[in-house]
């Protein structure tokens, strides 16, 4: 089926199921003169691959995350002709950040409820960034992520529900007021909000997509939204009566083997081989032999640990595996040995080539490949140069940058601390404080000193800058443009 149809209509669930059925009937090769055996469930099938499937879509989940995404984009561009019709007629319909009008006049168009399913799952996913804070409720809309807001034991909700998130800030500093933050929410809530961005006194509130990186929802990160929606949350998932936690797929996919060989890791995990015990449930008679060592078994225990045969095997690799059961974790166990090994090999020879290779041969970077300019003048040259750097706390959100240049022989600077929501966040802020100071200073050239090449990358291209960090990515380029000439360079941490 044409991806366009799953974007522009709701398509009935009968034949959405009928779509997948001819997939799976597929996939586990069945045809019209034989039945296949389907070993997983189809609902793990269109898990992405990241949460335990094999990231085959499910038809009715796809044509939501396909609405979704169009919803989104009609939203983006109101001067489009569609968006312009669709407000016309359902009375500014596609302006829902704070909810779906009703139709002015006549019933649905087929379009049209497709569109407003996909608008429904948007306010339910999207989540408000903070700029000004007067048009977002505390309480009643969500604006921390993951959230939700909890309120300290000894506030009421009567009073919470009044409260816009503008009323939690000291405007004229353009920061938190962290002493009324800390006597109205919990700890985890407290640390959350601190950790957020302020912008300056013209930024607005609006509204973004969490679960990606820009803020712009994607076909695929909208489904995997709506498949984790429609399961409990939880870092670990049960597969064939064994917790495996999530990181463990995205090492299974990730790792350097031939695909066969992870499938085959995948169906050894959800219990998808047909071995003995497997075939019994599936009401298919078969001898419970061993076929190695001709004892009862015929089970994934047995096939892959207890089996005196087997355990010879494990015994003789260089893995080093011993023990009577089996667990997934092995596997794991054995992929990291693997790798390690790997990197052994690839890092053996490293001293000799450095000496051989780095310090007699070695070819300089591109012009301008670890730098970014972002002053006026693309042109130019300084003799003030702006060391700056940051350090971050994952566990309490707090962060620490600072900046100083040698000025007239003596080292002159400042530093602050504060809550950020990640080790970029402080980079980015003490690179937006350094140029503050630069200007405050009277220098109308700089060159800036920096050891994290994300953040050149994210001047360069400040499009590609995560939501999080957007209002001071904003500021750093505005107040960059004060300067003649302003150039940011990548150098080494020492």
């Amino acid at each position: 089926m044409a991806s366009h149809v799953l974007s522009t209509f709701k398509v009935p669930l009968s034949i959405c199921d009928k779509m997948d059925a001819i997939i799976s009937k597929f996939f586990w090769n069945s045809t019209t003169d034989r039945k296949g055996i389907p070993w997983v469930r189809r609902q793990i099938l269109h898990l992405p691959k990241g949460m335990g499937g094999l990231g085959i879509r499910s038809f009715r989940i796809f044509n939501q995350a396909l609405l979704m995404t169009k919803a989104w984009r009609l939203k983006d561009k109101p001067l489009s002709l569609l968006t312009r019709v669709y407000n016309a007629k359902y009375n500014n319909a596609l302006d829902w950040t704070h909810g779906i009008p009703q139709p002015r006049t006549g019933a649905k168009s087929w379009g049209w409820t497709g569109l407003s399913e996909g608008i429904n799952l948007l306010q339910q996913g999207c989540c408000w960034k903070v700029g000004s804070g007067t048009s977002i409720s505390v309480m009643e809309d969500r604006w921390v992520h993951p959230g939700p807001v909890i309120c300290s034991d000894t506030v009421s909700y009567d009073t919470m529900v009044l409260l816009n998130v503008s009323d939690l800030m000291i405007q004229n500093q353009r920061r938190w007021n962290s002493p009324l933050i800390k006597s109205l929410f919990d700890r985890k809530t407290r640390l959350s909000i601190l950790s957020l961005e302020l912008g300056d006194s013209t930024a607005t509130d609006f509204i973004y997509w969490p679960s990606s990186i820009n803020g712009v929802p994607s076909a695929k990160t909208a489904y995997a939204w709506l498949m984790t929606m429609s399961q409990p949350p939880c870092s670990s998932i049960w597969r064939n009566n064994i917790l495996l936690p999530q990181k463990f797929w995205k090492w299974l996919w990730g790792w350097d083997i031939m695909p066969k060989w992870k499938f085959f890791i995948w169906r050894i995990c959800n219990g998808a081989l047909a071995v003995h015990s497997t075939l019994r449930k599936r009401g298919i008679e078969i001898s419970s032999t061993c076929h190695f060592c001709n004892l009862p078994g015929g089970t994934l225990d047995h096939l892959f640990r207890t089996c005196t045969v087997i355990q010879r095997v494990w015994m003789a690799s260089s893995l080093g595996l011993l023990g009577s059961t089996f667990h997934p974790r092995d596997i794991l166990h054995q992929a990291h040995v693997s790798y390690h090994l790997q990197c052994q090999l690839w890092h053996a020879p490293q001293p000799d080539n450095r000496n051989i290779f780095l310090l007699s041969t070695a070819t300089p970077a591109p012009p301008g490949f670890h730098t970014v300019s972002l002053g006026t003048n693309n042109i130019g040259t300084s003799s003030f140069i702006l060391q700056f750097d940051g350090a971050w706390e994952a566990l309490t959100s707090r962060a620490g940058a600072a900046w100083g240049s040698f000025v007239f022989s003596s080292f002159q600077g400042g530093s602050a601390s504060f809550w950020a929501s990640s080790s970029i966040h402080v980079e980015a802020i003490a690179c937006w404080k350094g140029i503050l100071w630069a200007h405050a200073s009277g220098w109308t050239t700089a060159m800036l000193h920096t050891d994290c090449q994300q953040l050149i990358n994210l001047l360069r291209t400040p499009t590609t800058a995560p939501i999080s960090i957007h209002w001071v990515i904003r500021n750093i380029l505005h107040e960059a443009r004060k300067f003649q000439w302003c150039l940011v360079c990548k150098v080494d941490r020492q």
